[in-house]
């Protein structure tokens, strides 16, 4: 009786939600592992999380057949994003375990070839060439960048528009970064580029401590866009093409979840003095 009710609440539509990627990732980077550079802490608490995500909404890709549990994919579909925002979650942490598992590999390949020793753990320590790692961080890196597309494919229409554009922002960072490790630096560039753009412009919009963050965030692409704008010769300031319409359509969003936010809070007020009239 309690699974039929919990499956039927997660068949309703809850609508277009807000959903902060950026502040989401933050928080669980902060808090497990990226404070000191541990991404392979940071790699199993992003599948622990998806994992309790999963069983939370009664998806897990577990079946038991013959006394035994065999793997039975479930992909998350658009039609579930729109359902609930914990299917976003596992969307975004799918994304960031690929993203923190290439970046160990990374860091472990760089101690390899710097003649450092570094202590890992699992299949890592049986790893020692750095050409090999970089093949398969490589391919890590491309994963997390195709997760983000779907993140972003399948968002459309089930967050609110100013998400959405986050969301595009998010994308832009990990294409960039893939693209930066393949040396792709004109295409990084204009990646890092719009993730900035976005990043500061939301940033601007926000509270007190949230505009820190989008600020720490800004800083960091900073570095990325001098190293690329290095590579590639260019001098001076280098400005994304189309900036003006992407601000323009931030803005507008922007509008829009204020005007949405009072109406709700007019929403609330008109019921509070209806049920104090009726009492």
């Amino acid at each position: 009786m309690v699974e039929a009710n919990a499956q039927e609440s997660q068949q309703k539509e809850v609508g277009p939600y807000h959903q902060g990627v950026l502040l989401q990732v933050k928080a669980a980077q902060t808090s497990n592992g990226l404070r000191h550079n541990d991404y392979g802490r940071y790699h199993k608490y992003c599948c622990r999380r998806m994992l309790r995500l999963r069983k939370s909404l009664q998806y897990t890709q577990s079946q038991k057949q013959s006394k035994k549990h065999v793997f039975v994919e479930k992909p998350v579909t658009a039609d579930l994003v729109a359902q609930s925002p914990k299917y976003l979650q596992i969307l975004l942490f799918k994304c960031e375990s690929d993203w923190a598992y290439a970046m160990q590999m990374k860091q472990h390949a760089s101690a390899l070839s710097g003649g450092k020793a570094v202590a890992q753990s699992g299949t890592m320590s049986t790893r020692s060439n750095p050409n090999r790692l970089r093949i398969h961080y490589l391919k890590r890196f491309q994963k997390a960048s195709v997760q983000a597309s779907q993140l972003l494919e399948k968002a459309t229409g089930a967050v609110d528009e100013l998400s959405l554009i986050e969301i595009e922002g998010y994308k832009a960072q990990m294409n960039a970064v893939y693209n930066m490790e393949r040396h792709d630096y004109e295409e990084a560039l204009n990646d890092f580029l719009k993730a900035k753009l976005i990043f500061s412009e939301i940033g601007s919009k926000q509270d007190t401590l949230e505009t820190i963050i989008f600020n720490e965030k800004v800083s960091q692409l900073e570095t990325f866009i001098r190293s690329c704008a290095a590579s590639l010769s260019l001098g001076g300031d280098v400005k994304l093409a189309d900036a003006a319409a992407l601000t323009s359509r931030i803005n507008s969003a922007s509008k829009q979840g204020s005007a949405a936010g009072s109406s709700d809070v007019d929403m609330k007020d008109s019921g509070s003095t209806l049920d104090e009239g009726k009492i």
